[in-house]
């Protein structure tokens, strides 16, 4: 079944706000708030539930150990902007060899010597606006989590690009934006508590069961997501 379209997310906000004639809360209101939702779901939600976001792009160039993955200021290398926390592997083709992924806060330990970058060992990590991909040439192929499809009057009739079964969640979040918004900062708190009740829900079941492995997300992964979704 195909993900909700923008329309028919903003005509349930619509009638959650109780105001599906638009009288109170604007088409572009609504669709902002949509927009605030899903960046909440994506900032709060563990990355496994996310999986209709990842992509993988093939023949990525290095350019001086780094690729741009923010369009500030450049074009970014990346067919997408990555969300934060989003870059999930990184291998060489020409090489054969995965990347060992890095947290920023963790660089430093980069020059412990049996940590160290090296040509069979090759470390990424980002750093600002680039992916630094230490010890390697030639072209890669990074898996990662793209921004999902920000909505605008424009673009209304595209489905979101979240998984349908996050819809609910998404709304819960864009209800207590309009919510607070309209002066009813109770009715706000209220929804807020319950969307943030579930994520806690999703996310501590998740790591409760969840597979642990590198790279990108294996079918168990998925399918444990999905089935936590379900229950």
């Amino acid at each position: 079944m195909a993900n909700k379209t923008g329309t028919v997310l903003s005509s349930m906000l619509g009638l959650r706000m109780e105001d599906p004639g638009e009288t109170r809360f604007t088409s572009v209101a609504k669709l902002d708030a949509i927009n605030l939702g899903q960046e909440m779901v994506i900032n709060v939600l563990h990355n496994a539930f996310l999986d209709s976001l990842q992509v993988e792009d093939t023949a990525v160039t290095i350019a001086s150990e780094k690729i741009r993955i923010s369009n500030a200021g450049a074009a970014a290398d990346l067919s997408f902007l990555p969300i934060r926390g989003g870059i999930l592997s990184v291998y060489s083709e020409a090489n054969s060899l995965w990347c060992t992924l890095m947290e920023t806060r963790d660089i430093r330990r980069l020059g412990n010597s049996y940590l160290a970058s090296s040509t069979t060992n090759p470390v990424a990590y980002v750093f600002g606006e680039y992916l630094y991909v230490e010890n390697l040439t030639g072209d890669l192929t990074v898996w990662f989590l793209r921004v999902p499809l920000l909505f605008a009057v424009a673009t209304i009739a595209s489905s979101c690009t979240l998984e349908d079964s996050l819809a609910d969640l998404v709304l819960d979040f864009a209800e207590a934006v309009l919510w607070r918004a309209g002066g009813k900062p109770k009715r706000g708190s209220e929804v807020y508590k319950t969307a943030f009740e579930t994520v806690a829900r999703l996310n501590a079941r998740y790591r409760e069961e969840m597979h642990r492995g590198q790279g990108t997300f294996t079918a168990r992964d998925v399918a444990l997501a999905r089935r936590i979704m379900e229950e």
